[in-house]
């Protein structure tokens, strides 16, 4: 669709249309957790004030905007390296800081051994806090089980 308009008596044209939207790539896939950019050139006379995209899963539209479920900004998470070690049966605490203007809700830990990764949730027994008022991680009753490095 392509709309012209007299600006003047002089029959200058101004070229007003639909934006023209190009999106780079035509899949994406991303594993749970992990953040996908969707690259899109957008070209515009007049420029564009306003985008959105809109996602259809199973015939079910979701309008993402900026400040949307989905849209984020990402937190600003910091654990202080601690190379430590504990008597069997101590606790064992894992500092985590995260700043962040939106509300955090899911909190997770994650366990390195050989390779291997396994999360820590909130409800994951034999620890406590990770969660959004407490992130950082307090192993109960630590065993040599509990080596490894955690993120």
């Amino acid at each position: 669709m392509h709309f012209e308009e007299k600006a003047n008596k002089a029959d200058s044209l101004i070229n007003i249309g639909l934006p023209m939207v190009t999106v780079e790539g035509k899949k994406y896939i991303s594993m749970y957790n992990h953040e996908v950019t969707l690259q899109t050139v957008v070209i515009a006379n007049p420029p564009v004030t306003f985008v959105y995209w809109e996602k259809v899963v199973n015939k079910r539209k979701t309008v993402i905007n900026n400040g949307a479920v989905g849209i984020q900004e990402k937190p600003n998470v910091s654990v202080p390296f601690a190379n430590s070690s504990v008597n069997c049966g101590d606790e064992s605490n894992l500092v985590c800081n995260v700043d962040s203007s939106l509300p955090i809700t899911i909190v997770h830990w994650e366990r390195v051994i050989n390779g291997v990764i396994s999360r820590i949730y909130q409800d994951t027994i034999g620890s406590k806090g990770i969660n959004a008022d407490n992130p950082s991680l307090t192993i109960l009753y630590s065993t040599n089980a509990d080596s490894g490095l955690y993120t």
